[in-house]
């Protein structure tokens, strides 16, 4: 069900959010916006329940001095019928910050434009990177596939209802984060144009593309190998994600589902009720997960910092400059989440990558290079007990005494590249099973 809509203005003009959050949904079921001027924007992650969709009010000819309807619909294509419509009305001009959108219950009745039966995806095409055709892809680009769908007579709504999945090597196929979908002319036939962006790992050889109406076929899919990144002579930096499968915490210390608690900024609650900070960003580890260096720097700490802190440490100084290469275009999922705090500058010569929570260390002291195993998760200092262990992971101005709050501190998710939440894994750990 559709709980919440919101809308964000930005600092840039004319350029807003509208964030939608979901109480619950199934894997059969896809959320679609529509907004007055009729743009759909259907989005499809069975684990996700909050979605941003980014509009440019100058680029795509919107008023936003008038009143716009905004229609958030989830679509259940098993029933082939709409399981919940919420529609309000903003002027986009009139919005300072974040404002939340009261909406109203809707009926669709005519639910024909989504049917789906006796629809298959016919041919897929991809991956193209830089406009072209190419048999390697290179996890630093975007990149966009096409599928076209059985039957020339389909409408957008349902080109736009093809769902696509993507698998790294063996791994368990997953919805796309950061994508969208939209309607083109290929040809004269009519296409889905998936635009996407993958996950920049070393230890990613291949990467396969499901495309989907009802169910996920072995026999229309694209599978390439990785591009070799050590023969492209390039000098960007390279980021190594602290852990090879980093995905947010879904639930809190004591098992209840709490996506927003592992975020960083006043996201947690006191029992009071005021808000509290979270300093860092919490990465789902089962105890013993290796932890690599995101950089090339040096250890320069490892340290217990208490049993009603941080626990076991590593610290890890990198040059500021290869940490602003490594920072990516990262857009707040959680109402409280912030990009940085007070008296923290990007641009000092030397940040600190600060590990927490730690059962041990490989390396306390020396040069690493990005991708070195430098340590593993585990629950030491104040995540003793919890139902949900976890990497605690800075990025700060001081190896140590950085401050109370969320002094000298910047939000991690900027640059680490997160996967989906896999959440029968970490129902699983929580229940003992791990």
């Amino acid at each position: 069900m559709i709980h919440q809509i919101t809308i964000q203005s930005h600092a840039e003009p004319k350029r807003y959010s509208i964030r939608v959050i979901l109480s619950q949904h199934s894997t059969s079921e896809t959320l679609v916006l529509w907004l007055g001027n009729g743009y759909f924007f259907p989005v499809y992650n069975a684990t996700t329940t909050s979605y941003f969709v980014e509009i440019n009010t100058a680029t795509q000819s919107w008023n936003i001095n008038t009143p716009m309807t905004i229609r958030a619909m989830l679509y259940d294509f098993d029933h082939e019928k709409f399981s919940d419509v919420q529609e309000g009305q903003v002027v986009l001009s009139h919005v300072a910050g974040t404002q939340h959108m009261n909406s109203t219950t809707k009926t669709v009745s005519d639910a024909s434009v989504w049917r789906l039966q006796d629809l298959w995806v016919a041919d897929v095409e991809g991956p193209f990177q830089d406009g072209v055709l190419v048999t390697e892809i290179d996890l630093s680009k975007p990149a966009y596939y096409l599928a076209t769908p059985s039957k020339p007579t389909v409408t957008d709504t349902q080109i736009l209802s093809i769902r696509w999945l993507y698998q790294y090597d063996n791994s368990t196929p997953a919805s796309f984060n950061n994508s969208s979908r939209s309607v083109v002319t290929d040809k004269g036939v009519k296409k889905c144009k998936l635009e996407c962006s993958f996950h920049n790992r070393t230890d990613i050889s291949s990467v396969t593309v499901y495309p989907f109406f009802k169910e996920m076929s072995a026999s229309r899919m694209k599978k390439v190998p990785v591009k070799n990144q050590n023969n492209t002579g390039s000098t960007e930096t390279k980021w190594v994600n602290p852990l090879s499968n980093s995905q947010r915490t879904y639930f809190n210390f004591s098992g209840v589902r709490k996506e927003q608690n592992g975020a960083f900024g006043p996201v947690r609650t006191n029992a009071n009720g005021t808000p509290k900070n979270h300093q860092g960003l919490d990465l789902f580890a089962e105890v013993g997960t290796p932890c690599y260096a995101c950089l090339d720097g040096e250890i320069v700490r490892y340290a217990n910092e208490g049993n009603t802190g941080y626990g076991n440490v590593l610290v890890l100084k990198v040059k500021g400059e290869d940490l602003r290469k490594a920072k990516r275009n990262y857009t707040l999922e959680f109402q409280k989440e912030v990009e940085s705090g007070p008296s923290f500058n990007l641009n000092a010569s030397f940040l600190y990558l600060r590990y927490a929570h730690l059962k041990s260390a490989v390396i306390t002291s020396g040069k690493v290079k990005a991708g070195d195993l430098i340590g593993h998760t585990g629950i030491s200092g104040n995540a003793k007990g919890t139902s949900s262990p976890h990497l605690h992971f800075e990025v700060a101005m001081l190896p140590f005494g950085n401050g109370t709050g969320l002094q000298k501190r910047y939000n991690p998710a900027f640059f680490v590249r997160l996967n989906p939440i896999d959440v029968n894994a970490q129902t699983r750990v929580k229940k003992g099973g791990g």
